[in-house]
């Protein structure tokens, strides 16, 4: 997804379930994964918010709100702001484990502006609080090389971590 000039991108979405299985895993918000996968904005703002799947009853793992994910994965404006909202998937009983609300992974998976753009990321950790829920991550970042950056603008990361047992942290990386 590219604009070019003072453009804006704007991206919204909810991972799915499956309420006839055991398990729901894989179900993101908004996933920008595989080599050179990009969100990228000359001057425009770029908006992205996304909830993670889930199954109420079953086991839940790895519904992220928003995936960055693998090698050069990125979201990017020259100018503009970025601005990133996720919240993990889950259910309300089962293990919920590794539903991230924002993960960036991967070598060289980043969130950056170029510019005078600034980036904000919130994220919520995912998990029903009914089962062994671990490592609901609010804002995760995790590789070599992953980061999220601005040249000249700030960076702000609000993270809460999701409910459960451990591993339950707001930002990591």
């Amino acid at each position: 997804v590219q604009t070019s000039g003072t453009g804006r991108i704007e991206i919204a979405g909810t991972g799915g379930g499956n309420s006839g299985a055991a398990a729901t895993s894989g179900s993101h918000g908004v996933q920008i994964t595989g080599a050179n996968s990009r969100v990228v904005s000359g001057s425009g703002d770029i908006s992205i918010q996304g909830v993670g799947g889930g199954i109420t009853t079953g086991n839940n793992s790895g519904n992220h709100g928003v995936l960055v994910n693998s090698t050069d994965a990125r979201i990017e404006s020259a100018g503009g702001n970025i601005s990133i909202d996720g919240t993990g998937g889950g259910g309300l009983a089962g293990d919920d484990s590794s539903d991230r609300g924002v993960y960036v992974v991967g070598a060289g998976a980043r969130i950056t502006t170029t510019g005078a753009g600034s980036i904000n990321v919130a994220g919520t950790g995912g998990g029903g609080g009914g089962g062994n829920d671990d490592t609901n991550t609010g804002v995760e970042v995790s590789g070599t090389e992953a980061r999220i950056a601005a040249q000249d603008g700030n960076v702000t990361l609000n993270g809460m971590g999701g409910a459960g047992r451990s591993g339950n942290v707001g930002v990591t990386g």
